[in-house]
């Protein structure tokens, strides 16, 4: 479960390549996989709250538990289904979840020296990169959009 943050300085491209960057210069590609994901999933949050026309501040502290608990699967269909996202980007996003679900379920059997493992990891760390990237800039683009609706 993805804890609701509101701070925009967490989810600047930037600090989440670096981030990111770090576990794998630091030899820690499956942290560099979960870290990944889990900007995934904060992003896919922040997005849907940035969404609505309520002003979040003013949601009581129950209803942001309740939302803090949606799945990243039901994080990922409302998105797509308010059009927040593009198909194309909620594909992108499957294939990556999948893979990781892969990966995370197979580490009891495979051996995570192996130069082969670590690149098909590393390639999935950067296919989330760039999701991260295309989520950023519609994360941005909300921000922005809120921020006029509540200037008026």
């Amino acid at each position: 479960m993805v804890k609701i943050n509101h701070d925009p300085k967490l989810f600047e491209e930037e600090n989440i390549i670096k981030r990111i960057s770090k576990e794998i210069k630091s030899d820690r590609i499956i942290n560099a996989l979960l870290l990944a994901h889990g900007f995934i999933e904060a992003y896919l949050l922040e997005i849907l709250l940035y969404s609505g026309q309520i002003n979040i501040k003013t949601l009581n502290k129950k209803v942001i538990e309740n939302i803090e608990r949606i799945s990243f699967n039901n994080l990922l269909h409302i998105n797509l289904v308010i059009d927040n996202i593009s198909f194309e980007l909620y594909q992108k996003i499957i294939n990556f979840n999948k893979k990781r679900n892969e990966i995370v379920h197979e580490m009891i059997s495979i051996d995570i020296n192996d130069q082969k493992i670590k690149k098909k990891i590393e390639k999935q760390v950067k296919n989330a990169i760039d999701i991260c990237n295309h989520l950023s800039t519609i994360y941005k683009n909300k921000i922005e959009e809120r921020t006029k609706m509540f200037e008026k």
